[in-house]
């Protein structure tokens, strides 16, 4: 991959972590259904995520996503977000998740195959091993085999 695409690859995952998550929060100031203290929370996160997806630390931003699912959930819990609002904000949540999964599977390099070591199969029998044979190794010519 060349460095330009590389760029525009991290930026374009940047841009779509902050689209994303704040078209599903654009709202939320003047949304009654949320409480004003509550989307500043949730537009820090959604900065703090941003920030972690243009550092290309993909697993901070899915991290932060994570924990702002939860303040979503206790939001929800604590009556502060309407329940059809907070499932807008699930959906958006959804589409950034699966934007930094895809530029975690992109940045991963393929595991490479090592080579599988070849055993060589023991030559034990007898044969052409390249070996001499005998240890003086005079192959057995000119010895005296009888008495004589």
């Amino acid at each position: 991959m060349t460095a330009k695409t590389y760029r525009l690859r991290r930026t374009l995952v940047a841009a779509s972590v902050a689209l994303g998550l704040i078209g599903g929060l654009a709202s939320c100031a003047a949304d009654p259904e949320i409480g004003a203290d509550t989307s500043a929370a949730f537009r820090a996160q959604v900065a703090t995520i941003a920030t972690h997806s243009v550092a290309e630390d993909y697993a901070g931003a899915l991290a932060q996503l994570d924990a702002l699912a939860a303040e979503v959930d206790a939001a929800v819990a604590a009556g502060t977000v309407d329940p059809a609002r907070a499932d807008q904000i699930r959906e958006a949540i959804a589409l950034v998740r699966a934007d930094l999964e895809a530029s975690i599977a992109a940045a991963t390099p393929p595991p490479t195959a090592e080579p599988t070591p070849t055993e060589e199969p023991a030559d034990d029998a007898p044969g052409n091993s390249d070996g001499k044979g005998n240890k003086d190794d005079k192959g057995g010519k000119g010895k005296d085999k009888g008495g004589g």
